[in-house]
């Protein structure tokens, strides 16, 4: 079975407070999950 390339472009565009209200360490997490979602639709 043949594996398709795909090229991603990631263009962050929104503002994020995170940093005012979580840990950076809850932030990274926070991010993780969002791309996540981005790289599952």
């Amino acid at each position: 079975m043949r594996k398709l390339k795909r090229k991603v472009h990631v263009i962050h565009h929104t503002h994020w407070d995170f940093e005012w209200y979580f840990t950076t360490n809850e932030s990274f997490v926070q991010l993780a999950y969002h791309l996540d979602e981005v790289m599952q639709a």
